[in-house]
Formats: structure tokens, C-alpha cells, sequence
């Protein structure tokens, strides 16, 4: 990722439970499939993660962007569980729910809605998306490998991103400032946007969102665009993957 964005692609699977809870298969390299292995684990047997036949649902995501994140993490709880409706009970045909981290936190970050905080973020992304321990997991076991890695394979000291490295990079997406709206100057954009409210488009894709200040200081900004509500929609199975 360079400046907020990417092209890599991460290939997840996970399998529906008698309860018709969602397992992510994490004990078995579930959250994220590796397509590449080092030379040294190549030399001791290590093999790419490609078989998907361990679960029932297989999808491939994009790096989501990472513009403005620190306004993210500074959106109210409250103005998110205000936007919900997870039953369409006002019958505007649609529903949302804020989504959940798997210790039942409310989540607003990942691309299922799945990470808590923004410093869970770059944990989970040093982890699961590199394979580097950090300080706040720093045993190998637990840090999103492959299971049944073999030893001397990792001769690196652990955490294997410095405490004040992570810092440095939590720090670069909190001020990672988000894309300036675009200026609306012609009647056909006027109309455009006129046509996104009057369609319903807006009441997913919320244009602005408040912000609060952040205890420390690191966030002042009154509001965001971002043109969403944060939420959990059910786009039927043919763009779950997305």
C-alpha cells in the first residue's frame, strides 16, 4: 500500500455453522489464504495456501482505501447506531446493522465491518495481511501465520514491528487526509446530485457524517464526506465477496 490505497487482493474463506453463525476459520489461515511463501519456508515443505476446500465460502477482496481513517475512527458511536435498522422498520427498503469484532465490540473498519478501532487496523493488517508480529501480539503462533510452520524457518526477533514503528504508521493513517469534495459548477452536476438524493442513493451512501474531537487531540474536524453509513447491508450472495 503507497499513499492509501492498493492492488493486492487477499483471498478469504470462512463456512456457515448449524447456527447460521459465520466461522472465519482463523486456526486454519482462513482470514486470509497466502498465495506466496519465503525461500526458507519453500526449503522446509511450506506450501501456498490455495486450497479453499476447507470451508464453504470462498472470496476475494480489495484493499480498501485508507483515506481519512482518523475521521473514521472519530465518528460518534452514537451516529452510527442511529443510522441502523436492521429490519426495515421504517419501510424505506432498506436495512443496515453497525457490524461487530469478534470479542463483540461495535466495528466500523474492514471491509465486513469487522475491526474495532483504527489501531486494530493496522495491528490486524501488520498480521494478517504481512505475517509480522507486533507488540500487541507478539507470539508467532498468533500473529496470522500459516499453522504448522516449521522452526528456524522465522529467525527474526519478536515483535518483528518495533512498538514505535507501529506507532509511526497508526500515526500516517490518522492523518491521512481524505479526498477534497468535488466542486459541483455545472446544472448537469447540480442535477446529478439532485437525482442521488431524490433516488434514495443518499440514505446509504450518507454524503457527510460529523466527527467528534478525539481525547488526544489528533482529530479536530467537524465532519466528514464520505458517502456512507458504516453499516452492514445484505447485498444478496452475488456481491458478498465485495
Amino acid at each position: 500500500m503507497d499513499g492509501g490505497t492498493g492492488e493486492t487482493n487477499i483471498r478469504r474463506v470462512s463456512r456457515t455453522l448449524a447456527d447460521g453463525t459465520c466461522d472465519p476459520l482463523t486456526e486454519a489461515s482462513g482470514g486470509n489464504l497466502r498465495l506466496q511463501v519465503t525461500d526458507a519456508l519453500a526449503a522446509a515443505g511450506g506450501k501456498p495456501e490455495r486450497d479453499t476446500s476447507i470451508g464453504t465460502h470462498t472470496a476475494v477482496f480489495t484493499i480498501p482505501f485508507t483515506f481519512g481513517l482518523g475521521l473514521v475512527d472519530a465518528i460518534p458511536l452514537e451516529v452510527l447506531r442511529a443510522m441502523e435498522d436492521p429490519d426495515d422498520s421504517d419501510g424505506d427498503g432498506i436495512s443496515g446493522r453497525l457490524g461487530q469484532d469478534p470479542q463483540g465490540r461495535p466495528a466500523r473498519f474492514g471491509r465486513k465491518g469487522d475491526v474495532a478501532s483504527l489501531e486494530d487496523f493496522v495491528d490486524a493488517a501488520f498480521r494478517m495481511e504481512m505475517g509480522l508480529t507486533t507488540h500487541r501480539v507478539p507470539d508467532e503462533d498468533q500473529a496470522g501465520n500459516p499453522p504448522g510452520v516449521p522452526d528456524g524457518v522465522d529467525p527474526a526477533a519478536e515483535p518483528e514491528v518495533a512498538p514505535e514503528d507501529f506507532e509511526a504508521v497508526l500515526a500516517f493513517l490518522r492523518f491521512l487526509a481524505p479526498p477534497a469534495p468535488a466542486a459541483v459548477d455545472t446544472p448537469e452536476e447540480e442535477e446529478g446530485r439532485r437525482y442521488f438524493q431524490e433516488l434514495g442513493c443518499a440514505s446509504c451512501h450518507v454524503p457527510v457524517l460529523p466527527t467528534a474531537p478525539l481525547p488526544d487531540g489528533s482529530v479536530t474536524a467537524a465532519a466528514i464526506g464520505l458517502y456512507s453509513d458504516l453499516l452492514l447491508h445484505d447485498m444478496g450472495p452475488g456481491l458478498e465477496g465485495t
